[in-house]
């Protein structure tokens, strides 16, 4: 992106070293959240602000990210397993209004579970 005579760049970190990372940290960010709360679930969007802070990416790049690794979780492929689900209540969904959402395999996801294997 030019302005005014100045060049900005994007970060946009990818391959096999970058998705380790972005799954240890996301993992590491849920543990610590689960860890405060004592549920299995969690907010995606609590986790999503975190991970995106700590590894400098925007929302788009880490939505990307979450449908790059979410199938190879689900295939046995990480060493974690994931669940992302859609579940929230009306009321949940009503005070998320204005919250940029995160959409994985076509349905907009709002909760995230994780172990280690």
């Amino acid at each position: 992106l030019s302005h005014n005579s100045l060049t900005f760049f994007r970060y946009t970190p990818l391959g096999m070293e970058f998705e380790k990372r972005f799954t240890d940290v996301l993992y590491e960010e849920y543990l610590q959240r689960q860890r405060q709360e004592q549920v299995e679930y969690i907010s995606l969007l609590v986790i999503r602000d975190r991970v995106c802070y700590r590894l400098r990416i925007g929302n788009p790049h880490f939505e990307m990210m979450l449908q790059t690794i979410f199938p190879k979780a689900v295939r046995g492929e990480l060493s974690y397993s994931m669940a992302l689900e859609v579940d929230i209540t009306p009321t949940e969904r009503n005070q998320l209004r204005g919250v940029v959402p995160i959409v994985v395999d076509n349905a907009t996801r709002y909760i995230i579970a994780m172990r280690r294997q």
